[in-house]
């Protein structure tokens, strides 16, 4: 048999071509493995793309060649599977990126509030000092003002133990949702459209952290005490618990002046950065919390800082 030149070029393309088909076969199965763990981490159910492969049963280069129509029919199957198979690859590869950006997050996020880990906000705070006292620092960072915003719950302890601790984590995280909230939500307190940003972190037990961007040291006390607000209006009841029988009893959580509270509330200190380091400011509005803590369910601003 007198087999063209062209026969051959095509056949070896054709076999080349369908390696390459299974190479690329090779890193979706890669990349999908690697994505279900991702999702698994990220406890996200994970939906496979679809991808089934179209390459042609492999056959004898002699049948290749003996039909010259039966191999260009081949080749454009081959071809077709190949764009297919990148496709997938390249889908596969930006949900791949976008999964490992979010366990990323999520190993900076503290597991109970959500916030950042209390190493990752100081770490974001540093920044923030770094960029304030920058020769090159943008307009509004030098026209506003960095301030510090601590909220403790208020007689934690005590309702840890009348309530136990299961509900203590409940009440932690009621007050972190309130402050992911205002801080990050779409209707937040601390509106970028206002010129404002901020971030919060957990910074131990039952202490939460919120540093942000402002105009003046009186829009950050207002955003402190707003703050404060938000966590008592969407506070947990303290009112009653139930004993093991389903029968309501009344709670052993009182306030500072013996008075049942009605529900968890915080207080707030806060402060505003002038010079020096981060561990200065967050001093300052320690100081500030525990005058705050003296009345309970209130805020304190030291200006002094």
């Amino acid at each position: 048999m007198d087999i063209p030149k062209e026969a051959f070029v095509l056949a070896d393309y054709y076999t080349r071509r369908a390696l390459e088909v299974n190479r690329i076969e090779g890193e979706i199965s890669s990349a999908e493995a690697s994505i279900e763990k991702m999702y698994d981490i990220l406890g996200m159910p994970f939906e496979r793309a679809g991808y089934t492969s179209s390459v042609p049963n492999p056959v004898s280069l002699e049948e290749l060649l003996s039909d010259e129509e039966s191999l260009r029919s081949r080749i454009s199957q081959i071809n077709d599977a190949y764009d297919n198979a990148v496709k997938t690859r390249e889908r596969q590869q930006k949900v791949l990126a976008e999964a490992e950006s979010k366990v990323k997050e999520v190993a900076r996020l503290d597991g109970l509030t959500h916030l950042y880990r209390k190493d990752v906000f100081l770490a974001l705070l540093d920044k923030e000092i770094q960029r304030k006292n920058s020769p090159h620092r943008r307009t509004e960072d030098a026209e506003g003002i960095l301030g510090l915003i601590i909220m403790d719950i208020d007689n934690f302890k005590l309702y840890n133990d009348s309530y136990g601790y299961t509900q203590g984590d409940a009440a932690i995280r009621s007050v972190a949702e309130v402050v992911n909230h205002q801080v990050r939500g779409e209707n937040d307190l601390i509106a970028r459209t206002k010129g404002y940003y901020g971030e919060g972190g957990r910074f131990g037990g039952e202490e939460l952290m919120v540093f942000v961007h402002c105009h003046t040291a009186e829009d950050l006390g207002s955003i402190a005490e707003r703050l404060r607000q938000a966590v008592y209006s969407n506070g947990l009841d303290t009112s009653a618990k139930l004993d093991k029988s389903g029968n309501a009893y009344e709670a052993y959580y009182h306030g500072v002046d013996g008075r049942k509270a009605e529900k968890v509330s915080v207080s707030v200190g806060c402060a505003v950065y002038n010079v020096g380091e981060s561990k200065q400011l967050i001093k300052a509005a320690n100081q500030a919390l525990k005058k705050a803590k003296l009345t309970r369910n209130c805020t304190v601003c030291d200006w002094s800082s």
